[in-house]
Order: C-alpha cells, then sequence, then structure tokens
C-alpha cells in the first residue's frame, strides 16, 4: 500500500510537470501563429495597395515564423516523449497487470 502510494505520488508529479510544460509551449506556438497570421494579412495588404518591397520583406518574416512554429513542435515532441515515457513506466511498476498505451 505505501508503496502504491508513493508510486501515485510520483505520477501525480510528473503529470503536473507534464502539464505545465504543454502549457509553457503552447504558449510560445500560439503566439508565433497569431504573428504569422498578422504577417500573412499585412502582405495581403501591402500586395492589394502595391507596395511589393514591404509585401517581400513581410513574406519573408512569415517564412522565419514558419520556421520558428516548426522548431517549437520539434521541441514539445522531444521534450515530451521523454515525460510520457517515465509517466507510463511508473504506471506499469505500480499496476503491471493493466495495459497502457
Amino acid at each position: 500500500q505505501r508503496n502504491r502510494t508513493k508510486a501515485q505520488y510520483k505520477i501525480n508529479l510528473l503529470n503536473a510537470k507534464i502539464n505545465l510544460k504543454q502549457q509553457e509551449m503552447r504558449k510560445h506556438i500560439l503566439s508565433a501563429e497569431a504573428e504569422q497570421q498578422a504577417l500573412m494579412y499585412g502582405s495581403q495588404a501591402a500586395t492589394r495597395v502595391g507596395l511589393s518591397d514591404l509585401q517581400q520583406t513581410l513574406q519573408e518574416k512569415q517564412t522565419q515564423v514558419s520556421a520558428q512554429i516548426q522548431k517549437h513542435n520539434t521541441m514539445v515532441q522531444r521534450v515530451m516523449t521523454p515525460l510520457h515515457n517515465m509517466r507510463n513506466e511508473l504506471q506499469k511498476q505500480r499496476n503491471p497487470r493493466r495495459r497502457y498505451r
């Protein structure tokens, strides 16, 4: 019983860590996506007005932001996968008969 409680405590701690990390990373990704959206609208407006150099600059910036979003998504997977694996491992130890995905 005591070991089970200890394991559950560790699992709860890991779940809290996972949730915190996810929120933190989601915030970064959302702000980058919002920036990308704004750049896209700016770029379209510049095209309509005929400011091709501004439009070009905005498109380049948009490409950079897209790369940044991609990098964030990769980082999310690199950070989250080990955390999920650790949690699943702890759950297996706590209850070996149950099947975890």
